[in-house]
């Protein structure tokens, strides 16, 4: 549940909101020094978070942990990316770490207590990745440079054949429980394809016919692209929700929000699937 251009909560010192805003301005002293509620700590009384992702910032307050994990083409070596004392991710410590070669992404941790971190995604019924034993492609490291709050960090690039996954998941949604998925995503650089997906799958990697996905989806339709959100619940995109249009002036800071609270009826949890589908897995908050 990511900053969109209302304010997330109130701040005990400053009338900006927690994190980044597209169209308001963000506070400069962090999420950490003024006190601010962050989404899974918003949540927590009545629907905590069972996954909570980000590349970015810490979705907990109290979050002190890694954000992800980069492998650096040079040698293989790899190193967690962590975050500055006011809770955003430090690009700084990857830019030194990856400095003279390339990084991607490896591992994406999960901040919540729960540990559903998310890894290259494995092949799967429908299709197989184009990496190595039919896998995925891990995001390139450094490919999505965003300033958020002051701060450069990196989102993450999902061309076709990037994928992460989860499918040994704790406490999502299972049985037609309810849930909500949230993402924090560009509008830009989409095409008419199937699917750009973040939320809960299935376990097994396959498809196992309608109703067993409840997953935010984004994409074009339409010559020129007319990008809208859906909910792709396996076998079907439902909502088609249309994204308003980003003004040429924002496109290269502005994200669009897609949210979709909704009930789960799923048999089986779990992230989202492997190619054509890009996309994570975490039923509840994410960011950028």
């Amino acid at each position: 549940m990511p900053s969109t251009s209302r304010n997330l909560s109130p701040c005990s010192q400053n009338s900006w909101p927690c994190g980044i805003a597209h169209g308001s301005r963000p506070t400069r002293r962090g999420l950490r020094a003024i006190g601010c509620l962050t989404p899974c700590d918003l949540l927590a009384p009545s629907t905590p978070c069972v996954a909570a992702i980000s590349t970015t910032r810490a979705l907990y307050r109290a979050y002190k942990g890694p954000l992800y994990r980069v492998a650096r083409a040079s040698d293989k070596a790899e190193a967690d990316i962590g975050l500055l004392p006011d809770g955003y991710a430090s690009a700084a410590a990857q830019d030194a770490f990856c400095a003279k070669t390339a990084c991607t992404i490896v591992k994406i941790y999960d901040q919540s207590p729960n540990h559903n971190h998310l890894t290259v995604a494995p092949p799967g019924g429908a299709a197989k990745g184009p990496g190595p034993g039919g896998y995925d492609l891990p995001a390139q490291a450094d490919a999505v440079p965003i300033t958020l709050a002051g701060h450069k960090v990196y989102g993450i690039s999902v061309p076709a054949g990037v994928g992460y996954r989860n499918n040994s998941p704790a406490h999502t949604a299972v049985n037609g429980q309810p849930e909500g998925v949230y993402m924090v995503t560009s509008a830009l650089y989409l095409n008419d394809k199937c699917c750009f997906d973040f939320g809960n799958a299935e376990t097994n990697s396959l498809d196992n016919q309608a109703g067993h996905m409840d997953a935010i989806n984004i994409m074009c339709h339409d010559t020129p692209c007319k990008p809208d959100s859906g909910l792709d619940m396996e076998d079907g995109i439902y909502g088609n929700l249309a994204v308003p249009p980003i003004p040429p002036s924002s496109r290269s800071s502005a994200p669009a929000t897609a949210s979709t609270p909704t009930p789960s009826t799923r048999a089986t949890p779990n992230p989202a699937p492997s190619p054509p589908r890009a996309s994570f897995p975490s039923p509840r908050a994410t960011s950028p």
